[in-house]
């Protein structure tokens, strides 16, 4: 698979690095996870893996840090609400030892460029982009932003037996029992990652931020539900 050819990269602009690729001649705007995405996902993840149990690894404790520092910000049911999602992934992937890999984060259908005749897909917007982070980060954000376009139709059940998502993970050694927990604890990074983000650029929430966090607040709670409701572990 080939990847875009960097033609300028600018390092420390505002504390960030910037990645300027080619231009995205055709937009991949269909919203079905196909083989040329996981491809490249996998490709992506294998760049750099670090395997470490849940809860020894630096997403666990950086998730912690994480939501003390928007304790203030966000109201205080949903902090309730995020604590005892924390706790639970804590609770039962307390010794599970994962893959930790690169995402690219903004990783949806307008973001993407896809040639299938070259078997080139160009990826923009990398503002999320981290390394250490869970296997099938950008997977479940592609996905939660296709059923967001199709008027919020979230079979997250479905999503997780499809095969693309099933080979992604069997290919990177994770068992498909705790694809669902990774997916909330994708949902939380999420969370408190737009919290942070918004409250290191002022106090004031930008237009339809309550609305935004008040859904992520009922996934939540009903990843949470379900959760207890069929014991996972």
């Amino acid at each position: 698979m080939s990847f875009p050819a960097v033609y300028i990269v600018v390092t420390n602009w505002n504390g960030n690095s910037v990645l300027v690729t080619e231009p995205i001649e055709q937009y991949c705007l269909e919203d079905a996870l196909t083989d040329l995405h996981v491809r490249l996902l996998e490709e992506i993840a294998r760049v750099s893996v670090v395997k470490e149990p849940y809860t020894a690894s630096s997403f666990f404790t950086n998730l912690n840090t994480r939501l003390d520092f928007i304790t203030e910000y966000s109201p205080e049911y949903q902090i309730d609400l995020i604590r005892t999602a924390v706790d639970l992934l804590a609770h039962t992937l307390d010794g599970v030892e994962l893959p930790w890999v690169w995402r690219m984060g903004d990783f949806v259908p307008w973001n993407l460029g896809a040639d299938s005749s070259r078997k080139k897909l160009t990826v923009v917007d990398l503002e999320y982009a981290a390394s250490n982070s869970i296997p099938g980060w950008d997977i479940f954000h592609f996905c939660a932003a296709a059923g967001n376009r199709n008027s919020g139709n979230n079979d997250w059940a479905s999503m997780f037996k499809q095969p693309e998502i099933t080979r992604y993970f069997g290919g990177l050694g994770v068992d498909s029992g705790v694809i669902p927990q990774l997916f909330l604890a994708y949902v939380v990074d999420l969370w408190i990652l737009w919290a942070e983000m918004w409250k290191r650029y002022g106090r004031m929430q930008p237009f339809g931020t309550a609305k935004l966090f008040r859904e992520k607040a009922n996934l939540t709670a009903s990843l949470v539900f379900d959760w207890k409701k069929n014991r996972l572990h």
